[in-house]
């Protein structure tokens, strides 16, 4: 199997502030945030692995670091964590255990990886919104969200 091509991702799309509200007894605080260049992907790209037998959804960074896998949302979903960070760096799908057929296999495949993005944002430490996993998530969502033709035109579905 040929390396697939990474999609670049307009960066500056996503570097805009966002807002977290957090409320605490009758008080609530409305912030803006701004992420990282670190954090917000600068390139992604999705490809069918014939050895592993899966589809495999991968995020480029600024910076590597060490993987660690782990299982958020639905058990055909395996997301890949950054050890430090806590980015998501990409997603392993077992789409054959998914069971969805050739046309739907593709809106199938997105909603399942929208799902373990949610859950692995519900993981992130509660007393810590600032998380950058947590932050992290809400950008790779909308580059999946925005880039999803691209991504999932590996599939060949």
């Amino acid at each position: 199997m040929s390396e697939p091509r990474w999609i670049r991702v307009d960066q500056s799309k996503y570097d805009e502030p966002g807002e977290i509200g957090m409320s605490e007894g009758e008080a609530n605080v409305e912030l803006g945030v701004f992420l990282s260049p670190f954090d917000i992907p600068r390139g992604v790209r999705g490809y069918y692995d014939d050895e592993r037998e899966r589809f495999v959804i991968d995020f480029e960074y600024i910076t590597d670091e060490p993987r660690k896998n782990e299982s958020f949302g639905p058990s055909q979903v395996t997301a890949i964590i950054g050890k430090k960070t806590n980015r998501i760096l990409g997603f392993e799908i077992d789409v054959v255990a998914l069971g969805a057929k050739s046309v739907s296999l593709r809106v199938h495949v997105a909603n399942q990886v929208h799902k373990a993005i949610k859950a692995a944002r519900a993981a992130a430490p509660p007393d810590d919104p600032w998380s950058r996993g947590r932050l992290n998530s809400y950008v790779t969502d909308r580059v999946l969200q925005d880039l999803q033709e691209k991504v999932f035109a590996g599939m060949g579905k």
